[in-house]
This record gives C-alpha cells, sequence and structure tokens, in this order.
C-alpha cells in the first residue's frame, strides 16, 4: 500500500509506484478544498482502488485539485507498467485515445484494454487501429458503447491484416452498421488465424450482415465465439448462420438472440441436428428462446 501526495504531479508519481510492482495504492490527496470521490471512496482516502481507476477518475472528478496534468499524459505515463486497463463511463474522446494510440505504438506490456462510453468516434478508432497494426502485446480490445460508426469498423478490419496478436475484439453497440460488419467478415475471411473472439451486438445488423458473416464462417475455423445479439436481423440471415455452421466445427458460441422470433427459429431449423453450440444467455427473449428450442426438437 503505496501514499501518492499531490506535492508532485501525479504522472510523476505514478510511474514510481507502479515501477515497484505496486498493483493498488492509496491516494493520500493533501490540498483537496473540495469534496470528492472515486468509486464512492473520498477522494483524500482511496483504499486499492486500481491505478487505471484511480488515473481516470482523479481528473475527471476533481481537476480544481492540484492535479492539472493532461489526461493523456497520466495515462501514457502509466501505461508502460499496466498489463490491462479499463475506462468506464470516461467520456475520454478522440483526442484522449490519439494519445492512447500514440502511446500503444511502442507498449510491450499492455494486454488488456478496455474503453467503455468513452465518446471515441471514427478519428480516434482509426489511430487506435493504426497502432495496433505494430503493436504485438495487447490481445484483447474491448470498445463498448462508443461511436467509431462503420468506417471504424473498417479500419480495425484493416489492422488485421497486419496484427497477429488480437485474440477477442468487442465492438458492441458502436454504430458499424452493416458495412463495417461486411468489412470484418471479409478480412476475417481470408485466412485469419488470430482472432477467437468476435463482439459486434447492438449495431443495427441485417441479414446482409448477417450472410457475410455466414460466409465467413465457411471458410474461418479460428473464431470460437460470436455475438450478434440485439440487431436486426431477420429469418434470412439466422438460417444462413444455422446452415454456415454445418460446415463449421471451431466456432462454439453464437449469441443470436434479442433478434426476432422468426430469426430464432430459422436458425435452430437450419442448424445441423448433431451440430452443438452454445446460444448463450436468453433470459431477456423467451419468445426466441421458445422458438429456437421448438426448431431444434423439430429436426
Amino acid at each position: 500500500m503505496t501514499h501518492l501526495p499531490f506535492s508532485i504531479p501525479l504522472f510523476e508519481a505514478l510511474p514510481l509506484a507502479l515501477h515497484a510492482h505496486m498493483q493498488t495504492c492509496v491516494v493520500a490527496c493533501m490540498h483537496c478544498s473540495v469534496a470528492s470521490f472515486i468509486c464512492g471512496h473520498p477522494l483524500h482516502w482511496v483504499p486499492e482502488i486500481p491505478f487505471c481507476t484511480v488515473l481516470v477518475q482523479l481528473v475527471r472528478h476533481h481537476t480544481s485539485c492540484t492535479v492539472n496534468s493532461p489526461l493523456h499524459l497520466l495515462t501514457a505515463s502509466a501505461l508502460p507498467y499496466l498489463p490491462s486497463c479499463r475506462f468506464l463511463g470516461t467520456d475520454l474522446g478522440d483526442s484522449w485515445a490519439c494519445a492512447m494510440a500514440e502511446a500503444l505504438k511502442w507498449n510491450t506490456r499492455l494486454k488488456r484494454l478496455e474503453i467503455h462510453h468513452g465518446r471515441i468516434s471514427t478519428n480516434g478508432a482509426e489511430a487506435l487501429a493504426a497502432a495496433l497494426k505494430r503493436n504485438s502485446s495487447v490481445t484483447t480490445l474491448c470498445l463498448h458503447c462508443n461511436a467509431i460508426g462503420p468506417d471504424g469498423a473498417v479500419a480495425f478490419a484493416d489492422m488485421f491484416r497486419h496484427n497477429t496478436s488480437i485474440t477477442h475484439l468487442s465492438l458492441g453497440d458502436n454504430a458499424i452498421g452493416d458495412d463495417g460488419a461486411l468489412a470484418l467478415a471479409t478480412v476475417l475471411g481470408q485466412g485469419n488465424s488470430t482472432l477467437q473472439g468476435l463482439w459486434i451486438w447492438k449495431n443495427g445488423l441485417t441479414d446482409k450482415a448477417a450472410m457475410a458473416l455466414a460466409g465467413m464462417l465457411t471458410r474461418n475455423h479460428t473464431l470460437t465465439q460470436l455475438g450478434v445479439q440485439d440487431n436486426c436481423i431477420g429469418p434470412e440471415g439466422g438460417e444462413a448462420l444455422g446452415t454456415a455452421l454445418g460446415s463449421n466445427d471451431s466456432l462454439q458460441l453464437l449469441w443470436l438472440h434479442k433478434n426476432t422470433t422468426a430469426t430464432a427459429h430459422a436458425f435452430g431449423a437450419a442448424l445441423p441436428a448433431g451440430r452443438r453450440i452454445d446460444t448463450g444467455d436468453w433470459s431477456e427473449d423467451d419468445t426466441g428462446k421458445a422458438a429456437f428450442m421448438e426448431a431444434r426438437r423439430m429436426r
């Protein structure tokens, strides 16, 4: 447990503690003039909060204190020492994403990066994707609930032509649309042997995207998890996905709930009788589950 006084810049203090292999810390704020909290704890006494949480929350919620360093300086200073970093609901924006991208170019330690609700749009996504073309340490990238759009997804698809370390990518709720999904399906069907999990839920995907993903599954034998739940896929797309699994024995999990009841039924009807697949959590889609199970019983 370490105390980090604000008498020295936080972006200088953090690496010192991190270099000493500290995983958590107590932040002792000596010059606070207004009350503030991090993860429900008063800012002057934050017991055992992960550095990445402290890093963001200090700047977001207490910029009136002596923490005047830009967030990108804090991030860049701590990043070389962190095996994983998670930013939740931070509204960081593209400028921060670009700074993070610069740090990623030279990083050899970070394995997992999560940025949820970060207000990252196409520009930030393109910067991150470009940096990850040369990064070989990051294996998991989660960008839930941002706004990268179709062009952002295209940038990540192009990244896979160069990157051989990322095994799990989540772009859920990013408005990537059919065009973004098609770009990902195309590159994953062209010999990618790295990515194991792809999550593109709640992206407005239709049958067009589902059929492209189905075609990819007939050629890709590395992907084991695919999440396309909460989209706009119809029965034609559901049937295509079910049929594709007849020539794919590597995919172990396919989440398709919260599309339409007809989609679930068509998927179950097309899925070969002997093909086992984990269809995930149907708790918010009882009618879809019933339709899927009925179709399976009829096989």
